[in-house]
């Protein structure tokens, strides 16, 4: 593992895997069965903790656990189920 001043180049196995460091891991509150989003912006690939993702408005924020969405999006599913 070599650390540079954008953050630290680790090597990919071959089936694609990448370990993540543990002090990435730690700040990002992830513990060895917690599951990340992944996706690219351009050559820019981005992980978040998907547990803290909005499953409806894609927001990181506070989730309800059991649904996976936001307060702001379980008040809007109450009230276009009435």
């Amino acid at each position: 593992m070599k650390r540079r001043s954008s953050g630290i180049e680790k090597e990919v196995d071959a089936l694609g895997r990448v370990v993540l460091p543990k002090d990435f891991r730690k700040k990002l509150g992830l513990d060895k069965s917690a599951k990340v989003l992944i996706s690219m912006d351009g050559d820019t690939l981005h992980i978040k903790a998907s547990d803290k993702i909005c499953i409806m408005c894609k927001r990181q924020t506070e989730i309800n656990s059991d649904l996976g969405m936001c307060l702001s999006c379980i008040e809007k599913v109450k009230q276009y189920g009435k």
